[in-house]
């Protein structure tokens, strides 16, 4: 299983100490440490953001984070969460490093404000990697943390080929089992950078072979199905309604019935375990 992005390009130390601070936060509230995936997108969000002074989760267009993991070839699901802070005197690397620290433990312990949204996904036993990235300057720090649940070894990674998307893989962890792949769709609109969270949008199309059939939704019928413990293997047609954001997520179930208290309206043992986005202009 590969989560690196040889492209990437700053301190893997402070990277490393930041994934150690999140694991020692993990461990308080008794959910499973994660290993450190240098997947390239916790750096271009980070950098993206100090370039820009746009702190935001959206980019200046309105195009929410799912797509740019996909675009830097990263195909597990994902969660984003990002902090900011300033300065009064020109910080210095360990300065650095203790508000990155308290960026986090914030995030966890002080997140009423984001109505416990870092919380819950910084803690989600669902993930059991991250990535962590900190661009700052003389007096600004941009945090990004993305949380991903890699749980598939690639034999084919998720495509679109001549209007029909297909993967293939083989599941790594049988606790996990695939239960429906839902397509959503969301409009990029610029004044969405003043939104304090994202979203993938609305749910338009889920794929699923006869005789079952999505009753909100419309349904797709995909030309090859295999979802089991061990191989996962899809092919279907894709269709877009109007132009935007398509992101397909292959939703699981985590059997291993960890016990922990989400805050938010998050379901304990729903996980997601792959996702694609993808623009439509």
């Amino acid at each position: 299983m590969v989560l690196r992005n040889e492209k990437a390009n700053f301190d893997f130390s402070l990277s490393l100490r930041l994934i150690n601070f999140l694991n020692t936060l993990r461990i308080q509230n008794n959910v499973p440490s994660v290993r450190y995936a240098n997947t390239g997108f916790a750096h271009f969000r980070s950098a993206y953001m100090l370039k820009t002074r746009v702190f935001s989760h959206y980019d200046v267009t309105g195009i929410a984070p799912p797509l740019f993991f996909t675009t830097l070839g990263n195909y597990y699901y994902m969660e984003e969460s990002i902090g900011y802070a300033w300065s009064n005197t020109p910080l210095s690397y360990s300065t650095t490093v203790q508000i990155s620290e308290k960026l986090l433990y914030d995030m966890v312990y002080n997140d009423a404000d984001e109505g416990w949204f870092h919380r819950d996904t910084l803690l989600d036993p669902c993930f059991n990697y991250a990535d962590i990235s900190v661009s700052f300057n003389f007096n600004e720090i941009y945090l990004d943390v993305v949380m991903i649940n890699a749980r598939i070894d690639w034999i084919s990674t998720p495509r679109i080929s001549n209007g029909i998307f297909s993967l293939k893989g083989r599941l790594t962890d049988d606790n996990f089992i695939p239960k429906q792949l839902i397509i959503y769709r969301d409009e990029a609109k610029p004044d969405r950078i003043n939104d304090h969270s994202y979203s993938l949008g609305e749910p338009v199309a889920g794929v699923i072979p006869k005789p079952h059939y999505y009753k909100s939704i419309e349904t797709i019928r995909p030309y090859k199905w295999r979802m089991d413990s061990s191989i996962i293997e899809v092919e279907f047609p894709l269709k877009f309604f109007t132009r935007g954001v398509y992101t397909i997520l292959l939703h699981a179930e985590d059997k291993r019935k960890i016990h922990w208290s989400p805050y938010t309206k998050r379901k304990i043992g729903e996980c997601g375990i792959m996702m694609y986005s993808f623009l439509v202009k």
